[in-house]
């Protein structure tokens, strides 16, 4: 396959990606219309550099209408003026200060965690070990000699806890997992 003419274009004058330009570069190895067509680009490109020179500039002119344009965009700033009905008057002020508290508070408010329902299961991992709560009555796995426990918490309302039995020496895995 071909590359693009504009490609080709693009590779006389060194305008071309690396990567493309490696494809391309590879593809004129084999092709000899191809390479044909990039000579036509490149004698182009040096017709096109003979034929447009840049003009000489004149660089005081250029210079003195800087000059001129930095001095009026300055007096235009000067004549702009603030108007005095710009600055919020108190009241303005103590509106936006209320309602930036309005804003914390209600943060604040819907933040707080909601109290569990009267018969709600409840689990909880404690120094002590892990508790499970309902309806007033506690039920609880206790680990009171062991001090590095390892607690862990499921999205889907389980409790788990791993350590080491200081007597045995084993691995105790307890799991309580909440099925409704």
């Amino acid at each position: 396959m071909h590359p693009r003419e504009s490609d080709l274009a693009l590779y006389s004058g060194g305008d071309l990606g690396w990567p493309a330009a490696w494809k391309v570069k590879l593809h004129l190895r084999r092709c000899a219309a191809c390479r044909a067509m990039l000579a036509q680009f490149c004698a182009l490109r040096g017709e096109l550099a003979a034929s447009h020179e840049i003009p000489e500039a004149d660089w005081s002119r250029l210079a003195a209408e800087m000059q001129a344009n930095i001095r009026l965009g300055l007096a235009a700033g000067a004549c702009v003026t603030p108007r005095p009905d710009a600055t919020p008057a108190a009241w303005q002020n103590l509106l936006a200060y209320a309602g930036a508290l309005a804003l914390v508070v209600a943060a604040v408010w819907l933040q707080r965690p909601a109290p569990p329902a009267p018969n709600a299961q409840v689990f909880a991992a404690t120094a002590q070990g892990i508790e499970f709560h309902q309806g007033g009555r506690v039920l609880g796995l206790l680990h009171p000699r062991n001090r590095d426990v390892t607690v862990s918490v499921g999205a889907q309302g389980s409790v788990g806890a791993r350590y080491v039995d200081a007597d045995t020496g084993q691995v105790v895995i307890q799991n309580v997992v909440s099925v409704q």
